[in-house]
Formats: structure tokens, C-alpha cells, sequence
């Protein structure tokens, strides 16, 4: 077998160094190991937005290096701790550091012992299960049980009894052998690390729903898509875009309420089946639609709380306007091509209306891979850009996941530039 592909993070000894001076002084650090490495550029943005959610102000360790990141926090606890990561659609394992080096055969830090003794004493606990996370290799279950015991014996910690089955907290051993230089963490935590947020994803596979389309958002990406909107339980959620409502399935069981419109009036009927049957086959309540046009917004100022879409990009999906001067009454009929950078400006002056303030804007933008920078994406006066992700979709193009908030009334918007990246994003992918 090949060796593992090693990835170049030549800060992790600068983190570790850093991370022991913190146990050095008592200062709890915390770590989240993600999964998806195909989408790393969401981990850090889904874990701020979710933790200002939450009202926690967390302190990284930057730059982070994939797929691991430390952070401390001083409202967090276990308990707060298990809230945050289940929250998060990429998170895998989680828990409090209690040494971090290089290697699995290094020395644990001198307070390891003691972190451990103090955590199973304060929370009363009679019961652990061993989570062992081995990145880039493949260890047997002995040779994980003999670092622990390792570990052990050295830190002189006294772990209560062992179960398996239901155990009420976890010692972990997380190793990544696929970074250079090398990383290896002793943690704890006190709840299961399996976060209930994995199954909810799966419950809305694609695979799985009656009602689809060629564009439906993955659940997946639609969950970091509402994270990035900071959304709770009871906020109304929009989709100007909504097609088959994708998102809007996502925002539902995340217990939104839901309204959304489209240009397509195929779409929102459907066929055989329609958009119902989606909200139908899961128990949830429908979502409000209007067959409407963006330029023509019929939302009320300042009612939603977040606008969360993915606008046609004229690449599977074409961007259409009504036009000014048809009198036919047919759905669909007196339509016109609109391109891209059109129909983004107006959507940030939809949003900029319809917002609360505190409100977000949360859209995909189509990008050429290599080429981007914020000057490219609209400005608006009252709304300010928090951040723009990028996922990669082809050595050609991939798309950004930009996020405006809202935080005061404004009236004009425009470009920085006369010409947009995004305007000729079929050249760029050889469409025409």
C-alpha cells in the first residue's frame, strides 16, 4: 500500500507550543476534528457563526490546518461544549485537551493526570468508553488500548469502569498522521461525540425525497448555508430561488417558517408531484410560495430574518425577468434572459429591504477557481460582507458562499467594478 498523501502544515508546531503554555496555565482548550475535507474553507465560518449564535466568543488558534482546530472559550463547558457541535454539520469528534505533541510517543503534558482526576471527580462520572481517531493510518484496536494504558501510567490518572455499550464520557486518542509535521492529542469529553446533527442530514438525502429537481441543494450544504444565517428555531426564512425547495425543506427542520417564490411556475406545481409531497413525506409544514419575480418584491419591509437562495448561475439553470411591456396573463410567458450580474444586484437590494436588522443574506456566486476578490461581490449601504467561502466544482470554476449582514436601513447598492468575474461564467467553463 502507497503511503499517505502528507498535506504541509508547518504551524501545528507553533499551535502546540502554544496549546501547552495555555494547559500551562490552566486554560481549558478545546478541539473539533471535522470530516469533508472537500469542504474545509466552511469549517471555521460555520463554527464562528454558530458560536456567536449561541453567544460564545471563541479564541482560535490560526491559521487552522485541516481537519483539526483548537480554540478556548471562557463561557464554554462540557455541557455548552456538545450544544456547539452538534449544531455543526461538519463536525466528526470533539473534546477538551488534555496534552498535545508531535508524536504518540511523546511525554504527556505534566497536568494531564491531574485534568483528567479533577474532570471525573467534579461530574461525579462511573463510567468511559476509548475513541480513537487515527488520520491517514490504521491502528489495531490493541495497539490503541496500549498508548492509553501508556498514558496512564505515566500521567497517573484513574479512569473509572469500562463500557462500550452506553458509557458517560470518553477518554480520546486523536492521531494525525496525514500532516507533516505530525500531531497527536490526548482529550476528554463528557458526552457521546456522534452528533445527532449527522442524522438529520441523512434523513433528507437527496436519494431519499420524492421531489426533486436538477439544481435541489444537498441537505448538507443547505445545513452550513442556514448556520452561516444564524438562524434559530421560530425565524422566518426566504428562498427567492426556491425551485423545489430545497432549503426550505432544511430551514422546516430546523423549525423555520418558511416563504419563498419562483419565476417558474412548472417548478412550483410540478407534475406528478409537487413541492407538498416533499413537505408531506417528512411531516413538516409547508412552506408559503408565490410565483413571483425578484425585481418585483412582494415581502413587507423588515419582516425576515435571514434570505438564504442559490440564484441561477446560467450555467444548468438560466436567471429570467418579466418584461415590462407583456400583457400576456400565461404563466411564464413575457420572459426575457437576465444575466448574472443583474440579477445579484437586485437580490442584495431585495434583501437589504426585506431584512430585519441583524438579519443575513446568505447566496452561492459562481467564481472562475483562481480569480476572485471582494471587489468583485456587490456593496450596499447598511449591509456589511462577513464572509465568502469557496467551494471548488472544477479545475475551471467553483462557487463562493457569501454572507452579508444587515445593520442599518440603506438605499443604494451597485458594483465596485463595471466588470464582474461572474458575468461570463459559461466562457469560463466552455459553454459558449
Amino acid at each position: 500500500m502507497p503511503p499517505p498523501r502528507r498535506y504541509s502544515h508547518p504551524e501545528i508546531s507553533e499551535h502546540i507550543v502554544k496549546i501547552n503554555q495555555a494547559l500551562d496555565e490552566s486554560i481549558p482548550v478545546y478541539f473539533i476534528t471535522f470530516g469533508g475535507l472537500e469542504l474545509e474553507h466552511f469549517h471555521i465560518p460555520e463554527l464562528l457563526a454558530v458560536s456567536n449564535l449561541q453567544q460564545h466568543k471563541i479564541n482560535l488558534f490560526e491559521p487552522y490546518s485541516a481537519p483539526i482546530c483548537y480554540f478556548t472559550c471562557a463561557s464554554l463547558n462540557q455541557t455548552t461544549l456538545t450544544t456547539l457541535c452538534n449544531a455543526l454539520s461538519q463536525c466528526q469528534y470533539f473534546g477538551q485537551i488534555a496534552s498535545i505533541s508531535h508524536s504518540i510517543e511523546d511525554q504527556p503534558h505534566k497536568f494531564t493526570g491531574q485534568l483528567i482526576n479533577n474532570f471525573y471527580a467534579a461530574h461525579n462520572l462511573s463510567t468511559f468508553s476509548m475513541q480513537a481517531n487515527i488520520i491517514g493510518d490504521v491502528f489495531q484496536h490493541q495497539t490503541k488500548l496500549d498508548h492509553l494504558s501508556r498514558i496512564q501510567s505515566i500521567s497517573l490518572f484513574s479512569p473509572p469502569k469500562a463500557n462500550l455499550n452506553n458509557p458517560e464520557t470518553h477518554l480520546q486518542l486523536m492521531y494525525d498522521l496525514q500532516s507533516e509535521p505530525t500531531r497527536f492529542i490526548f482529550g476528554f469529553n463528557l458526552n457521546s461525540t456522534q452528533t445527532p446533527i449527522r442524522k438529520k442530514l441523512q434523513q433528507l438525502n437527496l436519494p431519499k425525497r420524492c421531489y426533486l429537481g436538477t439544481t435541489s441543494m444537498d441537505n448538507e450544504l443547505a445545513t452550513i448555508m442556514l448556520n452561516l444565517a444564524q438562524i434559530r428555531p421560530g425565524d422566518f426564512v426566504m428562498d427567492p430561488f426556491c425551485g423545489t425547495c430545497s432549503i426550505l425543506m432544511s430551514a422546516s427542520q430546523m423549525g423555520c417558517y418558511c416563504v419563498g417564490s419562483d419565476l417558474d411556475i412548472k417548478v412550483l406545481r410540478g407534475k406528478e408531484t409537487t413541492y407538498v409531497d416533499g413537505f408531506t413525506q417528512y411531516g413538516m409544514n409547508y412552506a408559503d410560495l408565490s410565483w413571483s419575480d425578484i425585481h418585483k418584491p412582494w415581502t413587507k419591509d423588515g419582516t425576515i430574518d435571514a434570505v438564504v437562495c442559490d440564484p441561477p448561475y446560467n450555467i444548468r439553470a438560466g436567471a429570467k425577468i418579466t418584461e415590462k411591456d407583456s400583457k400576456e396573463n400565461n404563466f411564464g410567458v413575457g420572459c426575457k434572459q437576465q444575466g448574472a450580474k443583474g440579477l445579484y444586484l437586485q437580490l442584495i437590494k431585495m434583501a437589504s429591504k426585506a431584512l430585519k436588522i441583524g438579519g443575513r443574506l446568505v447566496f452561492w456566486l459562481p467564481v472562475p477557481y483562481t480569480e476572485f476578490d471582494e471587489t468583485d461581490i456587490m456593496w450596499c449601504d447598511g449591509m456589511r460582507v462577513e464572509c465568502y467561502p469557496l467551494q471548488v466544482l472544477s479545475s475551471k470554476y467553483g462557487r463562493r458562499l457569501v454572507c452579508y449582514v444587515k445593520e442599518a436601513e440603506g438605499e443604494n447598492c451597485g458594483y465596485h467594478k463595471e466588470q464582474v468575474i461572474f458575468d461570463n461564467i459559461r466562457e469560463v467553463v466552455g459553454m459558449q
